[in-house]
């Protein structure tokens, strides 16, 4: 919901609005239904034998930059990514950052869902692209209840951004859903209060949420390579990606019917 009032209070109709390939399908309705126009940026994988996703997902920023024209009004960012599992590091962030200063026409809508469901916080932590020098005041970020707290149904996020681009969400909410129900926004903001505090032998609810979808990676990880194929493993998020190369499909299950494969 907030991305969809994001996209309906930044853009207009014609605008282009920059979303990186493969892409969760709901960025490009939601900019077709704003009037926007989708411009898609692929996440190159250089190197074939990467076995982790940030390895093997990979953004050009020349490219990036490459796609950017005068009719270019937003960027979504997500990170951690959805479906890749790749999660930007600072290195990349401060690039994309140095090509947004470039161009300071754009919005960076930050999809940070998964912003807690990350595997190796040490080596491979969550970066919030806001703080990247000089991006605050053009980044909205998007969190959302439903991937943390397994509350989807519950349909409670939040935007986090400057006043301005608070404002264009606000305007749109307005008119749409107007509010969340109010006992799920006051459980919600109860959890995230409650989330810090130690939980299962674990320093925090959000360390042993990101422990346990560790666990369950591993085991489909395990299952993906006893069915013979090579899962690039996801740092972050709950999707895993897996190279199908090798299994035999039978033909008649991978010819289209009707436009529609059978």
């Amino acid at each position: 919901n907030a991305l969809y009032c994001a996209l309906q209070g930044l853009i207009s109709p014609g605008d282009e609005v920059l979303i990186l390939e493969p892409a969760f399908d709901i960025y490009i309705a939601q900019t077709k239904m704003a009037g926007g126009i989708p411009k898609f940026v692929p996440l190159r994988s250089p190197n074939a034998a990467a076995s982790s996703a940030n390895e093997a997902f990979v953004l050009d920023m020349e490219e990036l930059e490459a796609a950017i024209t005068d009719k270019t009004r937003a960027f979504i960012l997500n990170t951690p990514h959805n479906p890749t599992g790749k999660m930007f590091n600072q290195e990349e962030l401060t690039k994309i950052a140095e090509v947004m200063e470039r161009h300071p026409q754009v919005t960076i809508i930050a999809d940070e869902v998964y912003e807690h469901i990350v595997f190796d916080e040490e080596n491979s932590p969550h970066i919030s692209f806001a703080t990247m020098p000089g991006m605050y005041e053009r980044t909205l970020t998007l969190s959302s209840s439903g991937k943390t707290f397994s509350a989807t149904g519950w349909k409670v996020g939040w935007a986090v951004g400057s006043p301005t681009l608070i404002q264009a969400v606000i305007a749109v909410q307005q008119w749409v859903n107007f509010s969340a129900p109010t006992p799920n926004q006051d459980a919600i903001a109860q959890c995230l209060s409650i989330a810090r505090e130690p939980y299962e032998g674990f320093e925090s609810y959000y360390k042993w949420v990101a422990a346990e979808y560790l666990r369950k990676r591993g085991l489909l990880v395990s299952a993906l390579k006893a069915g013979g194929m090579t899962p690039i493993i996801p740092d972050g998020g709950f999707f895993i990606m897996t190279d199908t190369s090798t299994i035999d499909f039978p033909k008649e299950c991978m010819e289209e019917k009707n436009g529609r494969h059978a």
